[in-house]
C-alpha cells in the first residue's frame, strides 16, 4: 500500500488516540460516513461506495475568466493545456451555472473528448475546464473498471474486477474466502495527507467480513 513501511510510526500516532489532525482545515470534518455494498458472480466482484453530501463550494475544476485568467489551485504558474472538443460534446467549456447538471460530462479524457487548448478561443466569464486530463487505462492497470455518478448531492463510485484477472500482479479472489481491503477518499480538491482513509478492513466473498459480498446470478 502507499503506507508500507510506516506501520510503526503511524501506529504510534493512532493507538494513543491523540489529535487526528495537528493543523486541521477549517470547516473540514475529521471523518466521513461511507456506505459500501458488494456482490460477486461467477466471473466478477462488484463494489459500490457512496458518501454523504459534498459541500457545494468544492469542485475539481478551475475557471477561465475574462477578468482574472485561470483560477485553479494546482496550476502554478497557471498553464491550461486542454479543452473540450466541441465537435464531440457540443461545447468547449462548462458554464459555471450548469456544472451540477453536467457532472456526468465533466471528465476531460485523452483521445475521447479533449483537444489542445486554442489560445484564440474566447471563453465567457465563469466558464469551467477540468484541471486534469484523464487517460483510459490499459493492460493490468485496466483490471478494475470504475464508474462514478453524482446523485442527490453526493458521489457514488462503482467498481468491478474479475475474480481472476489473468495477470500475475493481481490476487485471485475465491468465493468462501475473505481478503484485506481499504478505501481512500479524496475530497475538496486536496491531496496526499489531506485525504480520508479507512483502517484495515476485510472483504468476504460469500463469507463474513467487514464488507460481505453476496452471491448473485447462477
Amino acid at each position: 500500500t502507499c503506507h508500507t513501511g510506516q506501520e510503526k510510526s503511524l501506529g504510534s500516532k493512532l493507538v494513543p488516540a491523540g489529535p487526528r489532525e495537528a493543523d486541521p482545515i477549517a470547516g473540514k470534518a475529521p471523518s466521513i460516513d461511507l456506505t459500501v455494498r458488494a456482490a460477486y458472480d461467477a466471473e466478477f466482484v462488484y463494489l459500490s461506495a457512496g458518501r454523504l453530501k459534498r459541500r457545494t463550494q468544492s469542485t475539481r475544476c478551475g475557471a477561465m475568466t475574462a477578468s482574472s485568467g485561470w483560477l485553479g489551485p494546482f496550476f502554478n504558474p497557471p498553464k491550461p493545456q486542454f479543452m473540450y472538443d466541441e465537435k464531440v460534446v457540443g461545447f468547449r467549456a462548462i458554464p459555471e451555472g450548469e456544472l451540477q447538471a453536467r457532472m456526468g460530462q465533466a471528465a476531460l479524457i485523452e483521445k475521447k473528448n479533449a483537444v489542445a487548448l486554442d489560445p484564440n478561443t474566447k471563453f465567457a466569464i465563469g466558464d469551467l475546464l477540468p484541471q486534469y486530463l484523464q487517460r483510459e487505462p490499459e493492460g493490468s492497470g485496466a483490471d478494475v473498471q470504475a464508474f462514478g455518478r453524482y446523485v442527490d448531492g453526493h458521489w457514488v463510485v462503482e467498481l468491478r474486477r474479475k475474480l481472476n484477472t489473468g495477470h500475475p500482479d493481481d490476487k485471485v479472489l475465491r468465493p468462501g474466502r475473505a481478503y484485506p481491503i481499504g478505501f481512500a477518499i479524496f475530497d475538496d480538491t486536496v491531496s496526499n495527507r489531506r485525504h480520508y482513509v479507512t483502517l484495515p478492513m476485510s472483504l468476504g466473498l460469500g463469507t463474513s467480513g467487514d464488507v460481505t459480498a453476496a452471491k448473485v446470478g447462477p
